[in-house]
């Protein structure tokens, strides 16, 4: 079973990032129900390490926090490949991310050893661009860049599964593990 484990941005942010994709001029937006900033990728796993895992997802004690989305940014290279809007690399979002990637690797999975880019992918480009569609992408790029989200709380993370269908990937939460309250700083 293909799976990752993400915080989940299709609600509340999912309709004002759906307004931004709106506007992308290039480019195949990701469903809104697929938002979601990964804190590992899994790749193929047996059911059984999933539910190892599971258990080990379910003891992260950590409180909530609040995620700063701004910024858009090109990710794959010389050959475009996604629109990502960044999200800041908050202590506490740094602190979940290890957190998830040591109880992966304690049950024996083995996450990506990448460093920690964390982001939200609103945009595919198949393939890559063209000149003119590159063209188009840079004057978006010129007047956007610096669009920001208000702050959102996150108070969970999933482990999700991931199907792939011809058309699209679907991401299925498989479990939902809330954080300890929500840290709120200068309170």
């Amino acid at each position: 079973m293909r799976a990752f484990v993400a915080i989940d941005l299709s609600d509340p942010t999912g309709a004002e990032i759906a307004a931004l994709q709106a506007r992308v001029p290039v480019g195949r937006a990701t469903p809104v129900d697929n938002l979601h900033l990964t804190l590992a990728f899994l790749g193929e796993q047996p059911v059984a390490v999933l539910e190892e895992l599971h258990e080990a997802l379910a003891e992260i004690s950590l409180p909530g926090f609040s995620l700063k989305l701004a910024g858009l940014e090109v990710l794959g290279g010389r050959r475009a490949k996604v629109l990502c809007l960044r999200a800041y690399p908050d202590p506490a979002l740094i602190a979940l991310h290890d957190a998830v990637r040591s109880a992966a690797r304690r049950v024996g999975i083995m996450p990506e050893r990448r460093r920690f880019h964390p982001h939200v992918t609103i945009s595919r480009f198949g393939g890559g661009l063209g000149a003119q569609e590159m063209a188009r992408l840079g004057a978006f790029l010129e007047g956007m860049g610096d669009w920001a989200l208000p702050n959102c709380a996150v108070s969970h993370f999933s482990l999700f599964e991931s199907i792939l269908t011809p058309e699209r990937a679907i991401h299925q939460p498989m479990a939902t593990y809330p954080l300890a309250g929500l840290f709120i700083p200068g309170r």
